[in-house]
């Protein structure tokens, strides 16, 4: 590298390749796709979401992704979404996740198909914990984006424009307030 400049690669650990949405939707691009883009934006790694949808064990997740992700041009990891966590993925799944590095995953207090319970956030913030994991959470409150989409449906406001109406800034700080003390209680 002499008479070059070398500067470390960035790590793009928040975007979504090949995932797909709990409504079936499929990202637009691939890990070919993402990972070239990644490249030429100075990335050398990055972590995309990982999304289990329920029913589906986290092993399933990993072998979808992994067979995606060998169009990568460059490294990559997961975060896990957990829609899911049942005995089995607690106990078991999601600690060999750990085994094999992927220690950062991401749940959801609203949409339908992803909504976990205050019980299941205590249990995976719990699971995180003992194995020293990271987790990340969508907060907002699934009630209050229910009653403000069903006044503007209701209405006939339903333009793209609404769908910041729908998601008031009261449900993100309940829910926030919640996760942290959820988050207290998991200590």
């Amino acid at each position: 590298a002499a008479g070059k400049i070398v500067v470390p690669g960035g790590i793009e650990t928040h975007c979504h390749i090949a995932q797909e949405s709990a409504t079936g939707a499929m990202t637009s691009d691939d890990y070919r796709t993402g990972s070239i883009s990644a490249a030429f934006g100075g990335n050398t790694t990055i972590v995309p979401f990982a999304a289990q949808h329920r029913g589906q064990s986290i092993p399933d997740v990993l072998d979808t992704y992994d067979a995606r992700a060998t169009q990568s041009i460059i490294d990559y990891s997961y975060h896990l979404i957990v829609s899911d966590p049942t005995e089995a993925a607690l106990k078991t799944d999601l600690p060999a996740a750990f085994e094999r590095g992927i220690t950062s995953f991401k749940v959801f207090m609203t949409y339908d198909k992803l909504i976990i319970s205050d019980a299941q956030f205590l249990d995976v913030l719990s699971m995180a914990r003992d194995h020293g994991g990271l987790v990340m959470v969508h907060a907002e409150n699934n009630a209050m984006i229910k009653s403000a989409t069903a006044r503007l449906v209701a209405a006939g406001q339903t333009a793209p424009k609404f769908h910041a109406q729908s998601h008031p800034a009261a449900a993100e700080v309940e829910a926030v307030q919640r996760a942290i003390a959820l988050a207290g209680a998991a200590r």
